[in-house]
């Protein structure tokens, strides 16, 4: 249900990195920095069929 969403954020990423001449990489790198140093941040990575979940508070 939610793969479609990620699918379409992900190409929207892409398209915004080459707009903005941004490599991917270094933006995706940022954003987990970003979200790393909020506070209450709680990253869950479950290997059953491959969860993951990304909690702010």
């Amino acid at each position: 249900m939610l793969s479609p969403l990620l699918l379409l954020a992900a190409s929207a990423g892409l398209v915004a990195c080459s707009v903005t001449r941004t490599s991917p990489m270094g933006a995706l790198r940022g954003t987990g920095q970003l979200l790393w140093a909020l506070p209450g941040t709680r990253f869950e990575i479950d290997d059953g069929r491959t969860a993951f979940l990304v909690s702010v508070r």
